[in-house]
């Protein structure tokens, strides 16, 4: 995704790129513009009056939502995009692009105060929450696009059946979220975040998940890249949102092993760079540190697994939170 447009290719062609810009109305674009729209934090709705402005003009990628300005007594709808901004009075039923407006012949410097701000955009953290106390909120997921997910956290029917020998020491639980992609998928970091680990797994404090890891502090929170097959950063490095942490490998099949678990408490407060990530013993559901528009993916996802039928007890938000070397789950599949 670049700010003009949206590129992609159709695999295995991977040398044909073409622009979404150019692409035929239709089932692929809708999926390609849903996803430009995801990676930058924007909620997409199909055919609304702004967006078949931005389609029909190749305005580039959205920067912000439509949100209403106050003009002299006057509501006024306004949305950005990378090339231009477009508007419209709210009794309009077209937008208008910002470069047709006639310009005036001098500016007048206002001395009323600054009003609020007219948009908020996504959550978005900043360096300092790297090593922050707070929780964070994720608003992107560990890999581009959205990728199928082949397991879910919890107690599913996999890890207490076939799977049940992956699974000795999470209590026969699945302790993350599986996404299923290619190996060599650049793995992203989904927030300002500290490296505290990045090698070998057998090396790793928290060891599991072959043959490389790394481990990433987000605030009060650590996220494992499992089963990768390369890393890209080391211990002691600050990454920023979308960055490559590791590439994806293989093991059992090709997939990310995604998984979170709370930083210490004894930890919070400890802002150096080669700071130790120390195992707390349990791991926690991803999916919940994850913002309200991730949300729809992930029931998605659950859908497409069967619902309730991936879990041998509860569902998807219901998970209890599983401890390293507890007693294993024996609860019946149901």
């Amino acid at each position: 995704m670049f700010a003009r447009d949206t590129l992609y290719t159709l695999v295995p062609n991977w040398s044909d790129v073409r622009k979404l810009s150019e692409t035929t109305p239709g089932e692929l674009a809708e999926a390609l513009w849903a996803d430009t729209y995801q990676m930058v934090g924007v909620p997409y709705q199909s055919g609304t009056p702004a967006h078949t402005v931005a389609v029909r003009e190749k305005l580039g990628v959205p920067l912000s939502a439509v949100y209403s300005v106050d003009f002299e007594g006057s509501a006024i709808e306004v949305q950005v995009f990378a090339r231009e901004v477009i508007f419209k009075e709210s009794d309009s039923k077209e937008f208008e692009r910002q470069h047709t407006l006639a310009r005036p012949d001098t500016f007048i410097i206002s001395t009323a105060p600054t009003p609020t701000r007219l948009f908020v955009p996504p959550d978005v953290s900043t360096s300092a929450s790297a090593v922050g106390a707070d929780r964070p909120v994720f608003a992107m997921l560990p890999v581009a696009g959205q990728p199928r997910i082949s397991q879910l956290y919890g107690y599913t029917k996999w890890s207490a059946g076939q799977g049940r020998r992956f699974y000795g020491a999470t209590q026969g639980r699945h302790p993350g979220i599986d996404f299923a992609v290619p190996v060599g998928t650049p793995l992203l970091s989904i927030g300002h975040g500290l490296v505290v680990y990045a090698g070998p797994s057998s090396s790793a404090p928290f060891g599991g998940s072959p043959p490389q890891i790394a481990i990433v502090r987000y605030g009060n929170l650590y996220a494992i890249y499992g089963h990768s097959s390369e890393v890209r950063v080391q211990k002691g490095q600050r990454v920023s949102p979308g960055e490559v942490v590791t590439l994806s490998g293989d093991y059992g099949g090709p997939h990310l092993h995604f998984e979170v678990r709370p930083v210490p408490q004894n930890l919070l407060g400890n802002t150096d760079n080669n700071q130790p990530a120390v195992n707390p013993g349990y791991t926690i559901n991803p999916l919940d540190f994850f913002n309200a528009e991730m949300q729809a993916y992930f029931e998605r996802a659950f859908g497409l697994l069967g619902g309730n039928a991936h879990f041998c007890q509860g569902s998807l938000r219901d998970q209890e939170r599983i401890t390293f070397a507890g007693p294993v789950d024996t609860r019946p599949c149901v």
